[in-house]
């Protein structure tokens, strides 16, 4: 079963940024919260020699970022630190055969970072966590954070369920774009829930 034998040891945590830079002044504070809960978290940064990100140069070092995180660390989960724009770029530069050799990694992030979620699953069966990322603002006190971190800390294999909870429509303050859904800039709590669910 994927996951056997990580329960006695150090939860870790690969996190990257498959694609737009975190937000200016917010990530090295969330990754204290992480941390801060016993989290072992190894940041994989990007080259800044690679160039702009978006060229051919800054996707095949995004991929580089990715494919080390999932085939390289010794950690349970891979986090993406935010979404953006460009993750669906670097798929065709992984290797899936490679990938299918290892244990399960769970990818966690949302937004663009469902093109790798929606791969990875598709491709390995591997679930994903659709949750916040401390490389954006949305990160903070509330509680999707909090659930996210009681549910890492929980470790492999998980002791516990995610409750997700319907929301009415008129609970929603104002109707909010999908552009704004991807720019980070709503303000609604985005609840942390299983992307899907390895039976």
């Amino acid at each position: 079963m994927a996951g056997q034998g990580h329960e006695n040891q150090s939860l870790g945590i690969a996190v990257l940024e498959p694609s737009s830079p975190s937000a200016p002044g917010v990530f090295e504070q969330n990754l204290t919260d992480i941390r801060n809960r016993g989290i072992r978290t190894d940041v994989i940064t990007y080259d800044t020699g690679a160039g702009e990100r978006l060229a051919e140069s800054g996707v095949r070092e995004r991929a580089r970022m990715l494919s080390s995180a999932l085939l390289e660390s010794d950690c349970d989960y891979v986090m993406a630190a935010r979404g953006g724009y460009g993750a669906s770029d670097l798929l065709r530069h992984l290797d899936w055969q490679a990938l299918a050799e290892i244990p399960t990694k769970i990818m966690v992030g949302f937004s663009d970072i469902s093109a790798l979620h929606a791969a990875l699953y598709t491709r390995l069966g591997w679930p994903g966590l659709h949750a916040p990322m401390p490389g954006s603002t949305l990160w903070g006190s509330g509680p999707d954070v909090a659930s996210l971190l009681e549910f890492l800390s929980k470790g492999r294999p998980w002791s516990g369920r995610i409750n997700v909870e319907q929301v009415s429509i008129g609970e929603i303050p104002a109707a909010v774009s999908y552009t704004h859904l991807r720019a980070h800039e709503t303000s609604l709590h985005l609840v942390c829930r299983l992307l899907h669910e390895k039976k």
